[in-house]
């Protein structure tokens, strides 16, 4: 096999790292005054003022965290110049198998800092560069390996780096990465890497983050407490507020005045309601859907008192409201049970199949 350089390894991890600034991009950034929760808590101050510590956001789904994250990417990549820090971050994503995979972040991750910081990194990619001219590609498949590259070529920056990871119930590899967290490879002082992480709560990540031998450096912000949950639902107000009141809107919603504005907000808030993100940007794309834009504010009014009052109750009024639900069901579970994505000609088929009766063996896919 012919020697690599390190040009070539560059390009490998970029290959191997798929568009990570492309997930990034898709990705709407925080709407006014949002986020702010955030800002104010003394856990997440504590943790900007250290130069190595793992700062988990944990929430249920809809609260925005992958907002949330961008946001946090946004805040420190406009000072990184001034400030002497970089920051390098990935999102794992559920739905793409290549996204949620721990050697392609960790490609990712290395591939963001030798690009920004060239000579001073690029000489440590010699040993991963020899890897693969004696072993081949599959070095990169080795989290452990490129878990070390990345923690060199960090040191050797002798900036503050920031390394954001969104979505870490996403991952695949999730224990392994929480056994890397959880190394000690972090302590050395020349190290000045710190994490933001955030995830929903799940069962492996409850157990690591609420171990009682967890090393200090650990912290903690849940948005389900009382106080977080509460500043959460004040900014989602103020969000609903300010979709509704441009004077665009308020044709679109069929409202004429500010105090009709006030209601429809108070309505959509009441009786804990408007909990997440996600539900109340579904109930603004019904208010302003063609069957809806035609009803006078006080007919718009009663249909937000009667809207359900969680995501699961949405999706079931949806599933409600389709022509057929157990044929939407059926397809909805060939999808899910498929062992690989279904073209747009094979949910077309799938379709017509149901509506005529036919079975279709999971099998087939």
């Amino acid at each position: 096999m012919a020697s690599i350089n390190l040009e070539q390894v560059m390009d490998k991890l970029k290959q191997r790292a798929m568009d990570y600034a492309e997930t990034k991009s898709r990705i709407d950034p925080p709407f006014e005054s949002t986020c702010e929760w955030l800002r104010e808590n003394s856990t997440y101050k504590q943790w900007i003022d250290q130069p190595f510590d793992r700062l988990f956001v944990v929430a249920d789904p809809g609260i925005g965290k992958s907002v949330l994250a961008k946001s946090v990417i946004d805040e420190f990549q406009k000072v990184q110049e001034t400030e002497d820090i970089f920051v390098c971050y990935y999102f794992f994503e559920k739905s793409v198998a290549y996204r949620k995979n721990l050697s392609m972040a960790l490609c990712a991750l290395i591939h963001q800092v030798v690009m920004e910081h060239g000579d001073s990194t690029s000489n440590l990619l010699s040993d991963l560069s020899q890897s693969i001219h004696l072993i081949g590609d599959g070095v990169l498949e080795q989290p452990i390996r490129l878990w070390n590259v990345f923690r060199k070529v960090s040191e050797s920056t002798g900036k503050q780096i920031i390394c954001v990871l969104d979505a870490l119930n996403n991952c695949e590899d999730l224990i392994e990465l929480l056994e890397l967290l959880a190394s000690d490879a972090w302590t050395s002082e020349k190290i000045k890497v710190k994490f933001f992480l955030t995830s929903r709560l799940t069962g492996a990540l409850a157990w690591f983050i609420n171990h009682p031998d967890k090393p200090s450096e650990y912290r903690v912000i849940d948005a389900n407490d009382e106080g977080n949950k509460e500043k959460i639902r004040e900014e989602i107000k103020g969000f609903l507020r300010k979709r509704v009141s441009g004077h665009a809107n308020m044709q679109l919603y069929n409202i004429a005045s500010p105090n009709e504005i006030s209601t429809l907000v108070n309505d959509l808030h009441q009786n804990g309601k408007a909990t997440t993100y996600l539900w109340a940007d579904l109930i603004l794309k019904d208010l302003s859907s063609p069957r809806n834009r035609r009803l006078l504010s006080s007919k718009l009014l009663r249909r937000v008192r009667a809207f359900p009052s969680s995501l699961n109750s949405v999706y079931a009024k949806m599933l409600s409201e389709v022509g057929r639900p157990e044929v939407t069901r059926s397809l909805l579970l060939i999808a899910l049970a498929a062992r690989r994505a279904l073209t747009w000609s094979e949910t077309g088929w799938l379709s017509l199949a149901s509506k005529n009766g036919f079975i279709v063996p999971l099998a087939a896919f």
